[in-house]
């Protein structure tokens, strides 16, 4: 049997918010995600 688990994150808040926030802000928060979903996989779970 193995440890490994599945996530599914939902990010939620403000559509207006979201759609106003600059491109650099955004792309900041992406890198984020991506390097939380890499240290997830390292741990041998996957993030969605």
């Amino acid at each position: 049997m193995s440890d490994a688990r599945t996530y599914l994150l939902l990010l939620h808040g403000d559509e207006a918010v979201r759609a106003s926030t600059p491109d650099d802000e955004r792309a900041a928060e992406h890198a984020a995600h991506g390097r939380f979903v890499a240290a997830c996989a390292g741990r041998g779970h996957e993030a969605r």
